[in-house]
């Protein structure tokens, strides 16, 4: 395969405020960011470890999507599983829906170690797509070695805001040396490097001097690289969007995909916020991973890189 995801998978029970619920709604930051590069291309991978009940949850899309199976490590007897519930004053609690010795257990055994991940990257893999911050010193050492050897490039999502410990930009500088690309989101950016405005998280980023693709919620994304700096506003694919949840991660992965494949600036920030944008139609991936769907996004892709220019 050209493009792959490492990660995890993860179900979810979603409670709204009135307390109806939906059960068993497929995500996972990682799968979502397959899902983002499944809309790029059918050449592409999921490479997890994942529960005996996997099929139970995913087998719809899955199979529906013509997915390949051959990235999957069946490891423990249920998946990696959260409950969201929404709360009337807008926040949200989550947590998992087993006790916690055993969620403890499912992420130990779920992850997937550098050695692992050999077998998927030695046949002219193109770019492998990467997420958090639980690569130490060895994993990264390994992680380059890969590189040198088969000329692959990583792509890799900054850890989610709350498992940053201070402003240690030195604690992931390891990660940064491996990285060809890099994503983050804003309440990251300003933990990170302690900014409040995106004007001075875009000041921090350039510094870094790595391809950055700085997401903003709903005010957008940038993309940084070689100094340069492009800003594209948020993107609706249609009026009747239902749920952001997994639309970092796929805009993630979707600009990772484009900016490999050679893509200009903004290109990359137009079709990263497009893959969004499907996600958010409902809840869980979009249903359609297919030529037909591609073919639209890529039409209006090339619609609005008109528009932005003028």
């Amino acid at each position: 395969m050209k493009y792959a995801a490492i990660g995890y998978s993860m179900p979810n029970d979603i409670i709204f405020v009135d307390g109806t619920e939906l059960k068993g709604i497929i995500g996972g930051g990682s799968f979502f960011a397959y899902t983002g590069l499944k809309l790029c291309t059918d050449d592409c991978l999921f490479i997890a470890a994942v529960g005996a009940d996997f099929d139970e949850y995913y087998s719809e899309w899955w199979d529906g999507n013509n997915c390949s199976r051959d990235g999957l490590m069946f490891r423990t007897d249920n998946s990696i599983y959260f409950y969201v519930k929404y709360l009337p004053d807008g926040t949200y609690e989550e947590g998992t829906i087993f006790t916690e010795e055993y969620d403890k257990v499912c992420w130990a055994e779920n992850f997937i170690v550098a050695s692992e991940i050999e077998k998927y990257v030695a046949h002219g893999m193109k770019g492998l797509y990467l997420y958090g911050g639980n690569m130490d010193h060895l994993y990264c050492r390994t992680m380059q070695g890969y590189k040198d050897k088969y000329g692959l490039k990583i792509g890799w999502e900054f850890p989610q805001a709350y498992r940053i410990l201070g402003n240690g930009q030195d604690d992931l500088g390891h990660i940064f040396d491996i990285v060809d690309y890099f994503s983050l989101n804003r309440k990251e950016a300003y933990k990170y490097f302690g900014v409040n405005t995106d004007a001075d998280a875009v000041e921090e980023l350039k510094k870094l001097g790595k391809p950055c693709y700085f997401r903003v919620g709903q005010d957008g994304a940038y993309f940084i690289d070689k100094g340069e700096v492009t800003f594209v506003p948020m993107i609706s694919v249609r009026d009747n969007e239902v749920d952001p949840t997994g639309c970092g991660n796929i805009s993630t992965a979707a600009a990772m995909w484009a900016f490999f494949e050679g893509y200009d600036p903004l290109r990359i920030c137009i079709w990263a916020a497009i893959c969004a944008g499907y996600n958010a139609l409902q809840y869980g991936p979009y249903p359609k991973m297919d030529a037909e769907t591609r073919a639209e996004a890529q039409k209006l892709m090339e619609e609005l890189v008109i528009k932005f220019r003028k």
